[in-house]
């Protein structure tokens, strides 16, 4: 990830916040999201958004299944459309 260490940290905070939620895509379309974070995130691989969300998770102390993960991953993909 070329992310500085702060813009990730936003990107973190984001997804965080979807773990802890688990909004509706409507709803998290609905979140006032900065474009700087929004291009972040979109700047990111699959591969490096999944591995966010897998160390994300232990941050918020949750086990998420690879289905969760997924689900994540592609409610944040929405994001970047």
């Amino acid at each position: 990830m070329d992310l500085p260490f702060y813009k990730l940290a936003l990107v973190r905070n984001l997804i965080t916040r979807i773990i802890e939620e688990n909004p509706k895509i409507e709803e998290l379309k609905s979140w006032n999201i900065s474009s700087d974070v929004r291009e972040d995130l979109c700047s990111l691989s699959e591969e490096e958004l999944i591995d966010l969300i897998n160390d994300t998770q232990y941050i918020t102390n949750r086990n998420l299944s690879k289905e969760e993960i997924l689900e994540i991953k592609n409610k944040l993909s929405i994001l970047c459309r």
